[in-house]
């Protein structure tokens, strides 16, 4: 059976639109709009070009797809949206199945890792009313939710609007977690955040409301933050002083904290599976995953290459492989986007102009 995965927005703040198919549960084409619309995370974007290139990936077309799954299942009108948008795209729209949001990080994660049973966890911001679940999964029962985590509790918000007090923008948590090394953890962020038996709790008062967020791009933390740290926010491109450093090292301390009691809670609810599978933007914090990989809890950590929104429409690719009945395979490859030959290589320096020599040994 052939299950396209899609994810994609209809507001500004869905980002990472991609695309993937699953043939008989196995991942043959991944594709992310950005790639061709040269636009990094195509805010607010549907997959259209994404889409036509997996399609041409995968040797399919249009008519040969069974399934197309996509998340947005706690949003009443997200299903309409779809059908329409393909309608228009394509001329028709097969069957169409809605998931949760962070159960397809749950497949991606869980389905791509090729373990036989394993612990999953998935965390970022917000997805369908929710930045995180913990689960038990195994290949014969399937992905079995133990825990839901609402919104109001994301650790992957409060990294964020750390990331834009420090002066950076949306995408840049990766430059707080490099700066953090620099710093030192003498910042008490307990007032903000802080680790619990079982998880963490976050305070969601920090996180503006007045006026309520509308756009990505705009700062994330309410001045409740200034007044807590006790100095206001570094402006971007202005001198990361040590100050600056500090606070992103706390911000990083607090986070493996709070990460590593969830960790212990989904350890201690099934204790005897040593496999961990975790995806979700929180996931590309490769320091945290250090923490992780070198507990005494796991044997074996799996985050996949797509671990953040970008990954979303493989673990609705394999959902929906699941639905129909067809194995998930494990991701032996992630490289599943577009390639392309010499000659359309040739036909595009030359279409554009460019100068260029061809060599017969380019290694040498």
């Amino acid at each position: 059976m052939i299950v396209l995965g899609l994810h994609g927005g209809v507001t500004i703040g869905q980002h990472e639109p991609a695309a993937a198919i699953a043939v008989n549960g196995r991942i043959v084409a991944h594709c992310e709009e950005e790639r061709y619309l040269r636009v990094k995370s195509c805010f607010g974007y549907l997959p259209h070009r994404s889409i036509k290139a997996c399609l041409a990936q995968a040797n399919l077309r249009w008519e040969d797809i069974d399934l197309i799954v996509t998340p947005g299942v706690t949003y009443d009108d997200f299903s309409a949206r779809w059908k329409d948008y393909l309608r228009h795209t394509f001329g028709s729209c097969p069957r169409l199945e809605l998931v949760h949001h962070q159960q397809a990080h749950l497949a991606t994660a869980f389905y791509g890792s090729g373990l036989e049973e394993a612990l999953c966890l998935s965390l970022d911001a917000t997805g369908d009313g929710a930045c995180g679940m913990l689960a038990h999964a195994t290949k014969q029962r399937g992905i079995k939710i133990l825990e839901t985590i609402p919104t109001k509790n994301s650790l992957g918000f409060f990294y964020t609007l750390m990331t834009y007090y420090l002066g950076f923008e949306e995408g840049d948590e990766y430059k707080v977690m490099g700066l953090a090394p620099y710093g030192s953890p003498t910042i008490d962020l307990s007032g903000l955040v802080r680790p619990v038996k079982g998880g963490w709790d976050f305070d969601w008062s920090f996180v503006r409301q007045d006026p309520a967020l509308k756009s990505p791009f705009e700062p994330v933390y309410a001045k409740k933050l200034i007044d807590l740290l006790g100095r206001p926010n570094r402006r971007p491109g202005e001198t990361v002083e040590d100050f600056h450093r500090d606070v992103a090292r706390s911000t990083q301390f607090t986070l493996e904290e709070c990460l590593m009691s969830a960790v212990e809670e989904l350890h201690r609810r099934v204790p005897e599976v040593r496999n961990l599978c975790f995806a979700g933007g929180v996931a590309l914090n490769c320091s945290a995953n250090r923490r992780l990989l070198h507990s005494e809890y796991f044997d074996q950590v799996y985050v996949p290459p797509v671990a953040s929104d970008r990954g979303l429409a493989v673990g609705c690719a394999y959902e929906g492989a699941v639905m129909l009945g067809d194995s998930p395979w494990q991701l032996w490859d992630a490289y599943l986007g577009s390639n392309y030959s010499n000659a359309a290589i040739r036909q595009e320096l030359q279409s554009n102009g460019c100068r260029f020599v061809e060599v017969d040994d380019p290694v040498e």
